[in-house]
């Protein structure tokens, strides 16, 4: 069994395929790796958004959501107990912890 779910990152729209043996195990699967919507930069607030996917270190992987407008981005990061699943790093109040650009020094 498979299910299509679309996500909304700036002004593209993102499709992701989940897939279980039962319709509950696809549902399961999905609310693994659902994250609210990311309409905006939370810096600048431009809809100008880009997903990526690297590897700042071997060892752990990370999602990334940058605005191609300010360079601030918002990280998604894996924790080690389930490394499919990925959260958005959130302020103390549960809002997005987007972070504004910094140039690196040489």
């Amino acid at each position: 069994m498979q299910k299509i779910s679309k996500i909304k990152i700036g002004k593209e729209i993102h499709l992701f395929a989940f897939s279980g043996e039962t319709i509950w195990d696809t549902v399961r699967e999905e609310s693994k790796h659902m994250f609210d919507e990311i309409l905006k930069c939370g810096i600048c607030e431009s809809d100008n958004l880009d997903l990526r996917a690297y590897y700042p270190q071997e060892e752990y992987k990370y999602l990334k959501v940058v605005c191609r407008d300010c360079k601030a981005s918002l990280t998604f990061g894996s924790p080690k107990k389930d490394p499919s699943v990925y959260y958005p790093r959130r302020n103390e109040d549960s809002s997005f912890k987007c972070e504004a650009y910094k140039e690196k020094a040489e």
